[in-house]
């Protein structure tokens, strides 16, 4: 089994191109994509503030976490990529630069950005730059 890393965001393209150029075909079986995703985030600054002194109006807070909480994509691209996903898998950074709350300006949430790894097969490439296509042109 053969990968080509694909960088969503910044990072080099393929892998294949430069082999093939030199005579050397590769013909990877699956592509590895990266994505930026966030999901909300419930505020924690309401709670810090209480614990300051300050008052603040009582809400009604849902502290329950949803287990299929919503995820949302930084590029319209990624949608259509997770559509034709064999696997994908989420990850956390190891160190936060920004709390979550001061990414909730005008919201009552905040959000936690991740990255997404979506794992493509290579029969699933020209399908699903054709939906790239149409859904960007429509």
């Amino acid at each position: 089994m053969s990968l080509a890393v694909v960088g969503g965001f910044g990072g080099g393209g393929g892998g294949g191109g430069r082999a093939a150029t030199n005579g050397k075909p590769f013909k990877f079986e699956y592509f590895v994509i990266f994505s930026k995703i966030y999901k909300e985030a419930a505020s924690t600054a309401d709670d810090e503030d209480e614990g300051a002194g300050r008052s603040t109006p009582k809400k009604k807070k849902n502290k329950k976490k949803s287990a299929d909480s919503s995820v949302y994509y930084f590029q319209i691209e990624d949608e259509v990529i997770a559509e034709f996903a064999e696997l994908f898998f989420d990850y956390k950074f190891s160190k936060e630069a920004q709390s979550t709350d001061s990414r909730r300006a005008f919201q009552e949430v905040g959000i936690d950005p991740l990255r997404r790894v979506f794992i493509v097969h290579r029969d699933k490439m020209e399908p699903m730059v054709a939906a790239m296509e149409a859904r960007i042109v429509s």
